[in-house]
């Protein structure tokens, strides 16, 4: 199933415009990698992208962005402090990650969100191809081992960055020889993920990251899961289900439990102290295993 372009992007504006976008200080563009950056204390960008046959990779990668664009504009800064105060920086880039990933799986791809977004999809489209909002919802979570990091799926996501995290960790300690990457990559990938890429381009030069120097980057991806289940297991104790609230349409009240517990402690601590500060635990596996197991069982009864 295809959605048109001009749908997608229909679809990610409304979005945006549900959870708060402000246009005087917030653009939304296209890029062919989906990121948000921080120009200054009042200009916040993000793009989106549009993937030939992922219909909904371009939803949920806004959803993603905006989710670090929401914490940036949380954070502990003034106009007149932008290079000058350090503690307004963002705690850590796992951190970061939690804080899109939260609005991506913990809102976007949540069944009561579902619920509330088939009928605006299925009009946007004028059909109606999932037939439910139950079918609407699997869509949303297709449970498939692919190999694109950024559509992967959060059972499979975690491989992704194990194959990475080895690869790169080779590179720097010298025992993978620069050449030696794209066979290497594609050992692995059909080792962890039973697939073999048919080019580099989606194998080892999917990611621009090492293109960038940016190496020791991608465990933040699966520690920002890890830290986003803890953080939502501390948030569902004060505020209740989170899918309650989604489906009443308060996303405004997740947002603000985090401008109060997360955003404001900006770099005053670090990652694992942040994480002990607002849960009461050092970080563990555990909240995010749970979250997972829920999520399967109740994906695998609708």
């Amino acid at each position: 199933m295809e959605l048109p372009e001009a749908i997608q992007l229909e679809l990610c504006q409304t979005l945006l415009q549900d959870w708060g976008f402000d246009g005087r200080i917030a653009a939304l563009a296209r890029s062919p990698h989906p990121f948000s950056c921080t120009l200054g204390p009042s200009d916040f960008r993000l793009t989106t992208r549009i993937v030939p046959g992922s219909p909904y990779s371009a939803f949920l990668a806004t959803a993603h962005e905006w989710g670090h664009s929401l914490y940036e504009q949380g954070l502990p800064r003034r106009a007149d402090q932008w290079f000058a105060w350090p503690l307004g920086d963002a705690t850590s880039m796992g951190v970061h990650e939690s804080q899109s990933l939260f609005w991506e799986c913990r809102v976007a791809r949540s069944e009561a969100f579902a619920r509330r977004w088939h009928p605006r999809f299925a009009a946007a489209l004028g059909a109606d191809p999932w037939g439910s909002s139950a079918g609407f919802w699997h869509a949303l979570n297709p449970l498939k081992a692919g190999l694109n990091r950024v559509e992967a799926d959060e059972l499979s996501y975690g491989l992704h960055i194990l194959l990475r995290y080895e690869l790169e960790l080779a590179l720097v300690e010298g025992d993978l020889p620069v050449e030696a990457l794209p066979s290497e990559w594609n050992r692995l990938m059909q080792e962890l993920l039973g697939l073999t890429p048919t080019g580099d381009g989606e194998g080892c030069l999917q990611d621009v990251h090492w293109s960038e120097g940016l190496f020791g980057y991608f465990p933040s991806y699966l520690l920002g899961h890890l830290i986003s289940a803890q953080l939502s297991a501390s948030m569902e104790g004060d505020l209740g289900p989170i899918e309650a609230r989604v489906a009443a349409g308060e996303e405004p009240v997740l947002l603000g439990w985090l401008r109060e517990q997360v955003h404001p402690l900006g770099r005053s601590l670090d990652g694992a102290e942040l994480v002990e500060r607002v849960s009461g635990q050092a970080l563990s596996a555990d909240p995010f295993l749970a979250y997972l197991e829920d999520k399967l069982e109740r994906l695998e009864a609708a």
